[in-house]
């Protein structure tokens, strides 16, 4: 086809050189230009067009188009208005003219032109198409899913359309409609592979991981070497907690765009799950190696270091972290995390506190907070700042074994029984929740109910000699000494002097 147009354009060119003083000659050179991406040319061919017949309104229409594809929108805008005076239902100008509109953020005119559009021409899928990016650029997206519905109903193999009715009903929170949407894209062009991203993150929302996966795969077939679908599978993995498969799937993206800073940072994030710290911040470093001013790897690094014990190298990478972003909420609680470790319990409450300041919903940083406190023996402000911790975060075990840490530090066994529970219905195989429970039930002396829980702890971790320790006491205090002494017994191939000390409490 262009080079039909090329012919037509030689044939309009010479026709107009030899003299034929033809306005339609004019503009069908100007159109055929157009038509090949010469756009330049188009305009001098319709300003000829228009000294021959200045009231042509159809020049002005096509001017006008010719003028949006070169960005020169307000005279787009300028020339559709003048077609649109001369003949009042041309539709194509008032989607110009929308699209212009559109362009300079100006999208009430633009819903505007496109709506008059509309009315001339109630069938043209790509009109609707823009009203609805239009909808979609205004966060009205139960508009714009009506509007590409329509394109739809008008093509119903408009890719693009399913493809953005799936983007508006994804903003809804509609994932299932977006997954069809997304579907139907992929069904119309399997190389679309934006649907695919979209699509995968539509099952993730649903926790449907599994599909997510595979549609990651289906990408891959489809385009081996482009590096965002093996990217994207790496994100997938990492939500369904298969870090070695995450981290295999971002080498292969770093493989296929060696530059890819967030590839990287997602390999060291996966490595770091896996508590392969030292890949985790060669990993950091490769993506700092890219991007030396983004915040994000310098925090991480820090968490890493922390992992490592390298506290004061991890002091450094957060606060190389806060010196690019002197509010990015992780790098203090990473800086809090270097601190704590150290025994610098105030700096790290003060670290933390920074960090809740900037974040008020950091459910981390309460919990480590709390541990600061705990530090400190500061108890009371550990049991307030668990409480926000749960408060934002119900379901953290760690924040509710804590607190009963702390109610048992303050004879506060009840207290401390509840809170340990709360810990074990969320995770359940919790060792040290198990421990502590038995301790705060021994406390209450209901031993009957430490026995389980000392038993519970065993079950989970038969070499846990606090367990077999309270075990004893339980028995003992039940009057049971012969189960006391298997205990001891026990307890001397796991720690002597807690073997010894039950051993005194049997024969004192």
């Amino acid at each position: 086809w262009a080079g039909r147009y090329k012919e037509a354009v030689i044939s309009f060119t010479r026709a107009a050189e030899a003299g034929v003083q033809s306005g339609e000659a004019w503009f069908y050179t100007g159109y055929c230009d157009a038509k090949v991406g010469l756009y330049p040319e188009a305009l001098e061919a319709y300003r000829e067009a228009l000294e021959i017949d200045p009231n042509d309104a159809k020049v002005f229409h096509y001017q006008g188009e010719a003028y949006s594809h070169l960005g020169r929108h307000l005279e787009a805008i300028e020339a559709c208005k003048k077609a649109l005076s001369l003949a009042p239902d041309i539709a194509g100008a008032y989607s110009v003219l929308g699209l212009s509109y559109a362009k300079l953020g100006r999208s009430v005119e633009a819903i505007e032109a496109f709506k008059q559009a509309i009315r001339i021409e109630p069938d043209d899928a790509e009109t609707y198409y823009d009203l609805g990016v239009t909808y979609g650029e205004l966060g009205r997206h139960l508009e714009a899913m009506e509007a590409f519905k329509q394109a739809i109903r008008a093509n119903p193999d408009y890719a693009e359309a399913h493809y953005n009715l799936g983007v508006a009903a994804g903003e809804l929170g509609r994932h299932e409609d977006a997954i069809d949407a997304f579907r139907q894209a992929i069904r119309i062009n399997p190389n679309m592979m934006e649907a695919y991203y979209r699509l995968r993150v539509a099952y993730s929302a649903l926790g449907l991981y599994a599909e997510a996966v595979e549609t990651c795969k289906q990408a891959i077939r489809i385009m081996p070497d482009d590096p965002l679908a093996h990217y994207d599978l790496g994100t997938a993995y990492e939500q369904v907690g298969r870090y070695l498969e995450a981290a295999e799937a971002y080498q292969q993206a770093i493989r296929l765009k060696p530059d890819y800073v967030e590839a990287y940072r997602n390999m060291g994030s996966a490595y770091a799950e896996l508590g392969r710290h030292e890949e985790a911040i060669e990993a950091f470093k490769q993506a700092l190696r890219l991007d030396p001013d983004d915040p994000g790897p310098h925090a991480d690094l820090g968490l890493s270091y922390n992992e490592l014990g390298r506290y004061d190298q991890a002091i450094a990478a957060c606060k190389q972290a806060l010196r690019i972003v002197p509010d990015y909420a992780q790098a203090h609680v990473g800086l809090g995390m270097a601190y704590e470790g150290l025994g610098r319990y105030e700096e790290a409450i003060e670290a933390y506190q920074q960090a809740i300041r900037v974040k008020p919903d950091y459910a981390s940083a309460y919990l480590n907070l709390g541990m600061a406190y705990e530090g400190l023996g500061r108890y009371q402000e550990a049991i307030d700042v668990y409480k926000q911790a749960i408060q934002i975060q119900p379901d953290d075990a760690m924040a509710h074994f804590g607190l009963g840490i702390s109610y048992n530090e303050l004879g506060r066994y009840e207290e401390a029984v509840d809170a340990f529970k709360q810990t074990v219905r969320i995770e359940s195989d919790y060792t040290d929740a198990y421990l502590n429970l038995g301790i705060a039930y021994g406390e209450l002396e209901r031993y009957q109910e430490a026995i389980d829980a000392f038993k519970q702890t065993v079950d989970l971790d038969p070499g846990k000699a606090g367990a077999h320790y309270g075990l004893g006491l339980s028995y003992l205090s039940l009057g049971d000494k012969s189960l006391a002494l298997e205990e001891y017994k026990i307890l001397k191939n796991l720690d002597k002097n807690l073997a010894n000390e039950l051993f005194d409490r049997i024969y004192k």
